[in-house]
């Protein structure tokens, strides 16, 4: 399924792949560009009397070294733009293509040094990471080229054998590098997924998908502090299930999970995005509300008990919620949490399926 799917989904929905290629293959088009005006300039001195080509090469040269230029300084000024890369590339293969036209290849020695330089180009396109059709494109339109100048200068079949030879090992080195691009996103996304699963089992708790005691403890602490540092209210909410070992006792563990779970749900619910919600214990959540005063806290606990009482969780008897609700007021954390007990302990204390605060 990978070997299939996966190609695909990376080079059409990782738009910054091919940028982030061209950008790391620059090096080596540059180099290129250097090695093959080599080649071009050694075969100009083997064949110095012909004066046209000569005048033709020379502008040719010119442009390599240009293009070189105009490489180094889109590298050392980081235009990281793809229309730059493309634009370089282009211009090469223009250059390159344009030098083996104008050149009719009257002299032995610069045809083979210009052939090598096809060689190169081949090399080169393995290099350039790029989806396979358009590789077999460019790879197709250097063959042609290099089958003109071979047909047109030399019959051997020496030269048919190397540029065959060149060509498939330039389909088999891009698609390798293309196999361990792909090997290198999967396993990083593997990876990517393992940690957020160990993130979420230790931060989360897997009955409720609330976070977990210590988890809401640590984010209490950054929002006393938060609140201290710019004044903004901070309310803190306790919830306890009335009679909840009644339930386990007559329905059994599995049906007392499913009453838990459920409860979370309508936390998650009818809490907000910047709510801060918890499992403080068995049968007991906690809500760290950040810039909420006492007020709007009691009308999310009043929406939450009634919410809870009027949810059909299949039993037969209603189930019910104590609510302890406490504004900050600049306590600490400890003393916070234990006000907020003590007003869940006056809710029970006082009928339960109620609110309390002071």
């Amino acid at each position: 399924m990978i070997k299939k799917n996966t190609y695909s989904s990376l080079l059409m929905k990782e738009k910054k792949l091919l940028k982030t290629i061209l950008i790391q293959n620059l090096n080596y088009i540059l180099i290129f560009c250097m090695i093959f005006t080599l080649f071009v300039s050694v075969g100009l001195l083997l064949d110095a009397n012909n004066e046209s080509f000569i005048s033709h090469a020379t502008i040719l040269i010119a442009v390599y070294f240009v293009i070189v230029i105009l490489g180094i300084l889109i590298q050392r000024f980081r235009y990281n733009k793809l229309i730059y890369y493309i634009l370089l590339l282009m211009l090469f293969y223009f250059s390159t293509l344009s030098s083996m036209y104008v050149y009719m290849l009257k002299c032995q020695a610069s045809f083979e040094f210009i052939f090598i330089g096809i060689l190169l180009l081949l090399c080169m396109s393995s290099f350039i990471l790029i989806p396979p059709f358009i590789h077999v494109l460019i790879l197709g339109l250097i063959d042609l080229t290099a089958y003109y100048l071979i047909a047109s200068r030399s019959e051997s079949a020496l030269f048919y054998i190397i540029i065959g030879i060149s060509t498939i090992s330039a389909l088999v080195h891009n698609y390798s590098r293309i196999i361990a691009q792909i090997d290198k996103s999967v396993s990083n996304k593997i990876i990517k997924d393992m940690h957020e699963i160990i993130e979420h089992t230790t931060i989360k708790d897997v009955l409720t998908n609330l976070y977990n005691n210590k988890y809401v403890h640590q984010q209490l602490e950054i929002e006393i502090i938060r609140s201290l540092r710019y004044d903004a209210p901070l309310s803190l909410l306790i919830v306890d299930i009335d009679h909840f070992s009644k339930i386990n006792d007559k329905y059994g563990q599995v049906i007392g999970d499913d009453v838990l779970s459920r409860i979370g749900n309508i936390l998650l619910t009818i809490s907000r995005t910047s709510d801060i919600l918890g499992r403080f214990s068995g049968k007991t959540f906690i809500a760290i509300l950040p810039n909420t005063i006492l007020n709007d806290c009691i009308i999310l606990a009043e929406r939450l008990r009634i919410t809870i009482l009027n949810n059909d969780f299949g039993l037969e008897e209603k189930i019910t919620v104590s609510i302890g609700l406490k504004q900050f007021d600049g306590e600490s954390q400890k003393d916070l949490v234990d006000l907020c007990l003590q007003n869940v302990g006056s809710a029970k204390s006082t009928g339960r399926n109620k609110i309390f605060f002071e």
